[in-house]
């Protein structure tokens, strides 16, 4: 099929869309196809230039208490709800879930979720704005399976709990890791320098609804100056409609925008034909509320 158009005007345009991702779905293919839709591509009245995650968004004050920020979640009073869970990435991944700060950007294997993201909003100005979905062929890293990139699922994991925000710290981290890892200190540098799509074992039926999973969004300034920024880590690139998560990544990238004008329409098709709407992406079943509370009651 011929590559699809860049905008949805009328309902059977999401359909064309959908159809010529479905034939491209190939299982024996290393890539998949992943989606994240956008409500509006205008914020605080300007074209949107990038999706950025929650950790480093202009809410955030201090994105380099990012460890402490995770550990004072996780152990404190709602330990018992990290403790059921498999890793630390998936610990992360519930943070998030519950509207913590973290460098993961939410995503959907399926384009119809990504397009009710795109169309749902309960503001007035997001439901008059044009809506917008990135669309990702590209590799993903499995976390509910063991295989031959362990390795750098652990190194990702042990990136946001070790690797400090000093040089020297840093500097120390990378050593135990390619000692471990038997990997060079550039290896290292390399992997963690860019983003990946992540899969978890879903913790709600919530995200298990929205068929989720995640951008882990990495560093991409690494200096051997130990006074830049009193240390190493900065804030990533964000995934913009120009090149998605950076121009030097495998697999293809893009975006097509949705008009404002058939929002209205695309949510009634969803909710008839795929039976999508508030009531399933936002489903209460297993929602533990209190937690959401106490997550967000933590600042960084």
């Amino acid at each position: 099929m011929e590559e699809p158009i860049k905008e949805i005007c009328i309902v059977s345009d999401a359909l064309d869309i959908e159809k010529y991702y479905s034939s491209k779905i190939k299982p024996e293919s290393n890539y998949s196809t992943f989606f994240r839709g956008e409500n509006s591509i205008v914020i605080d009245n300007k074209e949107r230039t990038e999706s950025i995650a929650s950790l480093f968004r202009k809410s955030v004050s201090n994105y380099k208490n990012e460890s402490i920020y995770i550990e004072n979640i996780i152990s404190g009073k709602a330990s018992c709800s990290f403790d059921v869970l498999p890793d630390y990435m998936s610990k992360i991944a519930k943070i998030q879930h519950y509207g913590g700060k973290t460098r993961l950007l939410d995503f959907s294997e399926c384009f119809w979720i990504a397009l009710f993201f795109a169309c749902y909003s309960s503001d007035d100005n997001a439901k008059n704005s044009d809506g917008l979905i990135y669309h990702f062929e590209t590799d993903c890293l499995d976390f509910t399976t063991l295989d031959k990139d362990n390795y750098r699922k652990k190194i990702l994991e042990d990136y946001i709990r070790y690797s400090g925000n000093t040089f020297t710290e840093f500097n120390e981290w990378i050593k135990v890791e390619a000692n471990q890892y038997q990997k060079t200190a550039e290896e290292i540098k390399q992997l963690i320098s860019k983003h990946h799509f992540i899969k978890i074992i879903p913790s709600s039926v919530r995200m298990k609804n929205q068929k989720g999973l995640f951008l882990w969004m990495g560093e991409t300034i690494l200096t051997d100056n130990p006074k830049i920024l009193d240390g190493i880590k900065s804030k990533p690139s964000g995934i913009t409609i120009h090149y998605g998560r950076g121009q030097n990544y495998q697999g293809k990238v893009g975006h097509v925008k949705i008009k404002s004008s058939v929002k209205k329409d695309i949510l009634n098709y969803l909710q008839k034909e795929h039976g999508i709407d508030e009531e399933v992406i936002f489903a209460e079943e297993g929602f533990d509320k209190n937690l959401e509370d106490y997550i967000r009651s933590f600042k960084i």
